[in-house]
């Protein structure tokens, strides 16, 4: 007879926010687009290699090939030796073979200024959030344990103006640490009103307005014309 297992309960952790502003930002390293994110450090030396695109990140990128460079980085707090984020960049061989991107040291500023260098800028992105299941290594590598799903964060760096993809970053983070959160800015066609729309004197607030249907006052929005006068009754008779 088997051994039976029981449900497993787990403390509830404190969640550390990611704000992404939907701005991308620079500094002595290069471009970055979470501030939260951006003391962090490689853990270990990044890898290279090259082989096929996942499916879902083939799908997004615009040269297609089955011969990719795979660039591996593993990011969090150095001084602790906490693994937060697994980094993976997918370029092209026809944008990366035989350049300074194929390299493990790719200079001061990385990918992003090498592909501009390169005559590939002005560059923009687009991101997409969505989560999954870790494989054994990424749970093994970020310290987690196989049931707690991955927070997956897709970075499609754009050749502006034609719309070329030309490098995907597939970032992932444990789902049980990290959250995402984003501004939200009025459009213009939701800017408020220089003046209410509508105004009560003390006494209406207080007691509603008559209402035309019902005869009595009444609280209820409901868009009904009101009656200029009626007689105040607590229910309707």
């Amino acid at each position: 007879m088997g051994r039976r297992r029981g449900t497993t309960v787990r403390a509830r952790s404190v969640k550390q926010r990611l704000t992404h502003s939907r701005q991308a930002f620079r500094d002595k390293r290069g471009y970055y687009f979470d501030p939260t994110a951006q003391p962090w450090n490689p853990l270990e030396p990044p890898t290279t290699t090259w082989g096929p695109a996942p499916r879902d990140v083939a799908a997004l990128l615009s040269i297609p090939g089955q011969d990719d460079l795979v660039r591996d980085r593993i990011m969090g707090d150095a001084a602790a030796g906490k693994p937060m984020q697994l980094a993976t960049s997918f370029l092209p061989a026809a944008v990366a073979r035989g350049t300074q991107l194929a390299e493990h040291d790719t200079g001061p500023a990385g990918v992003y200024d090498l592909l501009e260098d390169m005559g590939h800028g002005p560059l923009a992105w687009e991101e997409t959030v969505a989560a999954r299941m870790p494989a054994p290594t990424e749970a093994e590598r970020l310290r987690l344990s196989k049931c707690i799903p991955l927070l997956r964060t897709v970075f499609g760096t754009i050749k502006a103006p034609d719309g070329t993809v030309l490098e995907v970053n597939d970032t992932r983070m444990s789902v049980d640490a990290f959250e995402i959160g984003y501004p939200i800015t009025r459009h213009p066609s939701a800017e408020p009103p220089v003046e209410p729309t509508r105004s009560l004197s003390a006494l209406d607030a207080r007691r509603g307005t008559p209402c035309a249907i019902r005869r009595w006052w009444c609280w209820w929005p409901c868009g009904r014309p009101r009656a200029r006068s009626a007689p105040w009754r607590a229910t309707p008779g």
